[in-house]
């Protein structure tokens, strides 16, 4: 489905909910190196790693969808038509639904 609701998704940013903590290690582990979430009343944490690492970085940039792409494309070294604009929307509604992550 496309339309004005597609439009204001690609435009949409996201920032980090104060009550979360993040250690990104890009080095760390595959290609795309991890981050490390938790929120910081339970410290249950929670590993991204590879592309969905470089997804969440992101996003924690303050980048929207077409920006986040562009980032992936760049850390993945690949063709940025093969980052798929919604497997990266998919993670990010699963990072918000989490807490991790709000719309900016």
């Amino acid at each position: 489905m496309s339309g004005a609701g597609d439009a204001k998704e690609q435009t949409s940013t996201w920032q980090r909910d104060p009550a979360w903590g993040v250690a990104d290690r890009p080095e760390e582990g595959d290609h795309g190196g991890r981050v490390y979430v938790a929120p910081l009343d339970t410290g249950i944490i929670h590993v991204l790693a590879g592309p969905a690492a470089v997804v969440c970085r992101g996003a924690l940039a303050g980048h929207d969808v077409d920006a986040i792409r562009e980032v992936a494309a760049r850390e993945l070294d690949v063709e940025r038509d093969d980052v798929d604009p919604a497997a990266v929307r998919e993670l990010l509604d699963e990072l918000v639904s989490m807490g991790l992550l709000r719309r900016g």
